[in-house]
């Protein structure tokens, strides 16, 4: 009888026990979860403050700064160096000669070929001109006087057979008529021949063009030995010195028009769709970057490299521009756009509900607590987004990365550095 009494308090006793135990772990859990919001109390959100401020966007580059034309002199005979006009760093103008090579008895050749063209020339310009209306001027007085002798030789005819002169008087005026008739004929002939189509004007411009056939090449063949520019030049660089000895396909100089600088640049394809001409860039040589020179974007190559992922583009220099040098390496800043005065928050702090979904919003800290808020924005090529709309200055918009939503208690936030 007692032992299912003993049994009985046994079980209520250890029952207890478990009670006790469950109870004890409530009380932890409790205790651990104050500890949890206590300690999240005390954290700090980050946050940046929504400030309006100047907003820029470009791009940084390097470009390499040349000339707008350049070119090399290189030689097409051997020989001696003789003379070099213009030292480096000098300006020639068009056709001007930078090295004279020696060209031995060529000088010799092309002299008695220029003579003898020039006498060529002015047999030939005497032809035309004067020799022509010459014998123009005497067949136009022996046609006169061939009619009047005609006519006179006619009429004495008429009366020699009327007998009212003599045959000696009308054979007279028959031979002074039978005289200027063959003058004329010789007239006519020499003036046929002077003129256009002419043998005498063909021979005359056969013997021309064969002078001047070959004084050009005696020309050209010294002209070899002359190495000018092309245009108006300024000497980049001479490979060679007065007494060097040169074979053809040597390089002699490098030149480069005088006309104006550019600089040339190869750019990420990621930036071809906001580039367009005439956009200002700023140049800067060196380090230095306070001392820029403006210049604008004057061609963009629409033809992408496959094998870097780059599009070059040109950029004009002003006339002024300060230096005077080949490949150059110069630093460029493309100003994209620039707003005097726009609010920019980091991109980290923008969200979106899913990617899909064209609404942005953030958070922004409103009397102790996370404010979900819309905001326009416009994205561009830096980090930071452009808020168009849906901030105000002073707004303290916070982070998102420690996994805020609408309405959560903010006892703390910690502003970070937006720069």
């Amino acid at each position: 009888m007692n032992r299912p009494h003993s049994a009985g308090t046994g079980g209520f006793l250890k029952m207890n026990k478990r009670k006790k135990l469950a109870a004890g772990g409530v009380i932890i859990l409790v205790i651990a979860v104050a500890a949890f919001f206590i300690l999240n109390d005390d954290k700090s959100i980050e946050a940046v403050k929504a400030m309006s401020g100047p907003y820029t966007e470009k791009i940084v580059a390097v470009g390499q700064l040349g000339l707008s034309q350049e070119t090399t002199l290189v030689s097409e005979v051997s020989g001696t160096v003789r003379e070099i006009t213009m030292q480096e760093g000098g300006t020639l103008n068009a056709g001007s000669v930078l090295i004279q090579i020696d060209e031995g008895d060529l000088a010799y050749q092309l002299e008695e070929r220029e003579a003898a063209y020039l006498d060529s020339a002015a047999q030939y310009n005497n032809l035309v001109s004067f020799e022509y209306a010459s014998a123009k001027g005497e067949y136009d007085r022996l046609t006169s006087l061939k009619s009047q002798t005609e006519s006179a030789y006619r009429d004495s005819e008429k009366l020699y057979n009327e007998g009212a002169i003599s045959k000696s008087t009308m054979l007279s005026a028959k031979a002074t008529y039978e005289s200027v008739l063959s003058q004329w004929t010789t007239a006519r002939l020499r003036l046929e021949a002077l003129g256009p189509g002419g043998s005498l004007r063909n021979a005359g411009a056969s013997r021309l063009q064969g002078a001047e056939a070959l004084y050009n090449k005696a020309r050209d063949n010294a002209d070899d030995y002359r190495i000018v520019v092309p245009w108006d030049s300024v000497v980049l660089k001479t490979y060679v010195a007065v007494g060097d000895s040169v074979q053809p396909g040597q390089t002699l100089a490098d030149i480069g028009g005088t006309g104006g600088f550019t600089v040339s640049a190869d750019l990420d394809e990621k930036y071809f769709p906001y580039l367009t001409k005439g956009l200002p860039v700023d140049i800067f040589v060196g380090d230095d970057r306070t001392k820029g020179v403006e210049g604008s974007i004057e061609n963009i190559t629409p033809q992408i490299n496959p094998n870097t992922g780059t599009f070059a583009i040109a950029i004009a220099l002003p006339d002024d521009f300060p230096y005077q040098a080949s490949n150059l390496t110069v630093n460029l800043e493309i100003m994209l756009r620039e707003i005097e005065s726009a609010i920019q928050i980091p991109a980290a702090y923008l969200l979106r509900d899913n990617d899909t979904d064209p609404e942005t919003y953030v958070f922004v800290y409103q009397n102790g607590s996370a404010e979900k808020r819309t905001v326009k924005t416009e994205a561009g090529l830096s980090s930071f987004i452009l808020i168009t709309e849906g901030l105000s200055d002073g707004d303290i918009v916070l982070s998102p990365s420690d996994g805020l939503s609408d309405g959560d208690r903010v006892n703390k936030y910690e502003e970070a550095d937006a720069s």
